[in-house]
């Protein structure tokens, strides 16, 4: 049975008003009209708005197969991108990125679309360096190719060699052109350092302040590193 009993039907200018739950809809639509000001445009007839309320677009990533009438709860796939310059290495959505590139990880938010984020990351390297002694000495040399370097040593001092005071720790921070910074470099100095030295030991190799090596052992001040752990600084002529 339909309700033609109304004399009078107003629901207009109700912005929030989108479903109106009737029990014959079809005919709710045919004869309550916005042409003839029962209704506002945006206004809908329904025998279940619970239902009928939702996302009508397939584009979306709730839309819904129940709903007739779009409430506007649409939402869809995004995503995020961000830049980062590191040194070394970069731990980022539980990986360790050793390398410069762009890195995309998909994750889904809470209406089940897919959220992409994306890294563009640069990958700076970083410096490597060890301590090594000459009786009452320290020098910080290089293991690569970032000069000109700067050296913070734990005393204060920002030479690459010092003079030790007294027996102790002692460390130092390496940091290159790129502003990267070493990892910190420990030596335990202490009274086998101020011994003679062994005619035994070997040597490892020959490098110059900057950490690279010389093969010809000629052009300035170079180092002479040993396999016991001690320096031997020298000045070689042509």
């Amino acid at each position: 049975m339909y309700l033609t009993g109304f004399s009078a039907l107003d629901l207009t200018n109700n912005s929030n008003l989108l479903c109106i739950d009737v029990d014959y809809p079809s005919w709710s639509a045919v004869n309550w009209t916005v042409a003839n000001g029962n209704i506002s445009a945006w206004n809908n007839f329904s025998d279940n708005c619970s239902s009928a309320l939702g996302c009508t677009d397939i584009n979306a990533c709730n839309y819904s197969l129940l709903a007739t009438i779009d409430n506007g709860s649409c939402v869809y796939s995004n995503g995020s991108s961000s830049t980062k310059t590191k040194c070394g290495s970069y731990f980022w959505n539980d990986s360790t990125y050793t390398q410069s590139g762009i890195h995309t990880y998909t994750t889904l938010n809470v209406d089940g679309c897919d959220s992409v984020v994306t890294l563009n990351l640069t990958i700076k390297e970083k410096p490597i360096a060890n301590i090594y002694s000459q009786n009452n000495t320290l020098a910080m040399i290089p293991n690569n190719n970032l000069a000109p370097y700067t050296y913070l040593w734990n005393t204060g001092e920002t030479t690459q060699s010092i003079t030790t005071g007294s027996f102790g720790i002692y460390w130092a921070i390496l940091t290159g052109f790129n502003g990267c910074d070493s990892d910190t470099s420990y030596y335990n100095y202490n009274t086998t350092d101020i011994n003679e030295l062994n005619s035994n030991k070997k040597l490892l190799k020959v490098v110059n302040y900057l950490g690279q090596e010389m093969p010809n052992k000629k052009g300035g001040p170079v180092f002479y590193i040993y396999d016991d752990g001690t320096v031997e600084r020298r000045i070689m002529f042509e």
